[in-house]
This record gives C-alpha cells, structure tokens and sequence, in this order.
C-alpha cells in the first residue's frame, strides 16, 4: 500500500487559493485569479459581473455588506482539463438595516461553484445555492407565524 500523498493539482491549488482569498476578505487576491474578461455569477445577483473590474466592485461591496463571510468546501474539487465543480458551505452574519445589526441574524448554505478555467486562472465562475433560503435566515418576520404575514 502506498501511503504518499496525492499531489494537488494546478485546478485545485488554484480553487484552494481562491478559498482563502475569500475566507481573508482578500478582494485583491481573489481578483487576481481571475482572467481579464472573467464572468462571475450567483443565483443572489440579478447579473452577471464581467471583468476584473466588475468582480472587484461585486467583492468589495459583499465584503462590506456581510460579516463573518465564511467558504468550507464540503467534497473534493471535481475535475476535467478545464473545468471544475465544488460543493461548498458558506455561512456568516447579515447585513445592517437602517444602520441596526440584528443580533443573531446569521446565515448558513449549502452551493455549488462551477468553474471554467483558462490559462491557469478563473474564467467563468458560477455559483448555485437557495437564495431564498439566505433571506429567510436574515429577516425577522420570515420567522413570523403566517397568521401574522397574511393581509
């Protein structure tokens, strides 16, 4: 039986790299391991950010908004030449409303990212997850008996 360790792909140190970044709140990082003309997308954004310049605005404000933002990869990177899928878990503290924190309004979510890569950076980001799910673990009255939320 051989014990070695498997060797970190390319693909995976790069997904790890851009872990960290985001786990640091690290905007400059992450950005850097994008392409020039990178598409990043989530089910929680209306459209897709298109650039460098375009993710570093969407990170930075992200950053800002929510607290504690924190990225677990939950499986392995899932692989081929180019492309790549990870389930991850993210989970942090909701933003400020009227400029009052809700204490405990915390969130947790289960997503997958999937990647495209080109020339050894980020290409193509894609992350899925229940944004409604997000929303309903951040607002109070969601918490609400229905009784209540009817009109």
């Amino acid at each position: 039986m051989d014990d070695a360790p498997v060797q970190e792909t390319r693909l995976e140190s790069l997904v790890k790299q851009w872990v960290d970044a985001f786990n640091t709140q690290n905007t400059r990082a992450l950005v850097a391991l994008y392409t020039p003309d990178a598409v990043l997308f989530d089910t929680g954004m209306r459209s897709a950010r298109r650039g460098q310049q375009e993710i570093s605005i969407w990170f930075t404000r992200r950053f800002r908004t929510l607290s504690n933002l924190c990225y677990t990869p939950t499986g392995p990177l899932l692989q081929t030449e180019a492309q790549g899928a990870l389930p991850w878990r993210v989970q942090g503290q909701g933003p400020s409303l009227f400029g009052q924190r809700w204490p405990g309004r915390s969130f947790q979510v289960d997503g997958l990212s999937l990647f495209t890569f080109k020339a050894d950076l980020i290409h193509q980001q894609r992350g899925y997850y229940d944004h409604l799910s997000v929303i309903e673990q951040l607002l109070p009255f969601t918490h609400a008996p229905l009784s209540l939320l009817r009109l």
